[in-house]
């Protein structure tokens, strides 16, 4: 659905005219879409390609002296671009003034929030909750990933959902993925049936103030560099 036509490009700040303010969802083609809004994504083109945009900003121009609205005017921040049904992030391209700006299709997401074969979902976009996140457990989990947030933010909830829902991939997968996870749990958030039901899991009470604790089952013997 085309929505309106980019205005100005200064180096990387980019800006599109809208050509009618709209209510929060609209109706297209018997699919409802988000308008847009801050947050929200829209795109352009340059050839075949699809340039994929954020909008990070959103103003009216007035008209002072008669007083009446100029234009609705959204800042965009680029985020990369579809290109043979692949997204690429980046600013590799940018926009042209006067190309169309356009609300995404159902196949603009699914290649945006891509669902690989092995996915796990995580919740629904925050602004166009149409929308689900998924994300690759082959490039998560092997990984080193840091979940950072002020006290309070959901911190370990989010991992918990994590672990939660690649368990369940495991589990429809026997013969393919043969994972087993181990938490360090120093303040007991993980225990009873948080993750999983409490039977599918060994906890084990460690202490390092002396030798009463239990142990972690390693077979130090079977472990190699490469492990």
């Amino acid at each position: 659905m085309k929505i309106g036509k980019i205005v100005e490009v200064i180096g990387t700040k980019v800006k599109a005219i809208i050509y009618e303010k709209m209510p929060p969802y609209i109706l297209y083609n018997t699919t409802i879409i988000s308008a847009p809004q801050i947050n929200t994504y829209v795109k352009t083109r340059i050839g075949l390609n699809t340039i994929i945009c954020q909008i990070v900003g959103e103003y009216l121009k007035l008209d002072n002296k008669e007083s009446k609205e100029i234009g609705y005017f959204v800042e965009l921040e680029v985020k990369g671009r579809i290109q043979n049904k692949n997204f690429l992030g980046g600013l590799r391209l940018l926009p042209f003034v006067d190309a169309e700006v356009e609300t995404l299709e159902k196949e603009d997401y699914e290649i945006l929030f891509s669902k690989p074969e092995f996915a796990i979902t995580i919740g629904t976009n925050l602004f166009d909750d149409f929308n689900k996140i998924t994300l690759d457990i082959n490039k998560l989990i092997p990984s080193h990933i840091g979940i950072f947030g002020n006290t309070g933010s959901g911190k370990s909830n989010t991992m918990a959902k994590i672990l939660k829902e690649y368990l369940k991939v495991v589990k429809n997968y026997p013969n393919k993925i043969n994972s087993k996870i181990l938490i360090f749990d120093l303040n007991n958030e993980y225990g009873n049936n948080a993750i999983c039901q409490i039977s599918e899991k060994k906890i084990y009470n460690l202490c390092t103030r002396n030798d009463t604790g239990d142990k972690i089952p390693f077979r130090y013997n079977s472990i190699t560099a490469e492990d």
